[in-house]
């Protein structure tokens, strides 16, 4: 086998890899694949520079692009969001100074594909792309949990559970508080969290098709937001982003910036 062919072997690795992991670092795409890291750098560049992956320059994280399309390996559409929904999410956090996250289902968890923690003033403990959210202990957990089926709920619960163990009178109270939130989330379309220190969070549903796609999230002191500020002055803020957002997964084309839908 000559050199050449090795290099195409490792850089559809690096590929695969990326996209099984996607929003991975330099770092955990050589554990993953077993390459030298330098070797991996220098093929993630490559693939950045031929258009099929982008680079986060704060977190340094990679994200595929919809080019990978192209290819027909198993890229999935909403893998194309970051690139898509980045410029939205950060045009929204410019706008409520609070850290904003977009979450996607990902087993029994959600997983943070967009934060703006690093570019929020207030910003007390930032998050990192590619952190799984617990959904008995999240604002998006129960927003997505209130919109799913309930035997789907049921069983995302029970996973959940084995993968984020909790004590059982935590459990009771988080269960308790989530059946008694649901009637209210569904109807008023978002779900609000209070964390166990001072933050606190309001997170809307993206559905598309009645399926819940991902989840829009905004983290806040507690303290600083009354619930009259926080429906009247920030919650249209996200829905009107949450709306874009909606027509960018359900077929690609952002609703209300002046493109007709197909």
């Amino acid at each position: 086998m000559t050199k050449t062919v090795r290099s195409v072997l490792k850089t559809l690795n690096v590929l695969e890899a990326l996209n099984r992991n996607n929003g991975a670092t330099v770092t955990a795409i050589a554990t993953e694949t077993g390459l030298p890291r330098g070797t991996v750098f220098r093929l993630l560049e490559t693939l950045v520079e031929g258009g099929y992956a982008l680079r986060d320059t704060e977190t340094g994280t990679l994200w595929l692009t919809s080019q990978v399309k192209q290819l027909s390996v198993g890229f999935a559409d909403v893998d194309w969001l970051a690139e898509k929904a980045k410029p939205l999410m950060f045009d929204l956090a410019e706008d409520v100074l609070w850290p904003v996250t977009l979450t996607t289902p990902k087993g029994a968890a959600l997983v943070s594909r967009i934060t703006t923690d690093l570019a929020s003033p207030y910003t007390e403990i930032p998050n990192v792309t590619g952190i799984a959210i617990q959904v008995l202990g999240s604002a998006a957990g129960f927003a997505y949990l209130a919109h799913c089926p309930k035997r789907k709920r049921d069983a995302l619960i029970k996973q959940s559970l084995e993968q984020f163990p909790l004590a059982d009178d935590v459990l009771k109270q988080r269960l308790a508080l989530l059946n008694s939130s649901l009637p209210t989330i569904q109807k008023q379309g978002y779900a609000y969290y209070r964390g166990d220190y001072r933050s606190a969070a309001i997170s809307i549903p993206i559905l598309v098709n009645k399926k819940v796609e991902a989840c829009l999230s905004m983290r806040f002191f507690a303290s600083a937001l009354d619930n009259n500020t926080l429906t009247a002055d920030y919650l249209p803020k996200l829905q009107q982003v949450a709306e874009r957002l909606q027509g960018i997964i359900g077929d690609g084309t952002p609703v209300g910036d002046g493109t007709p839908a197909p």
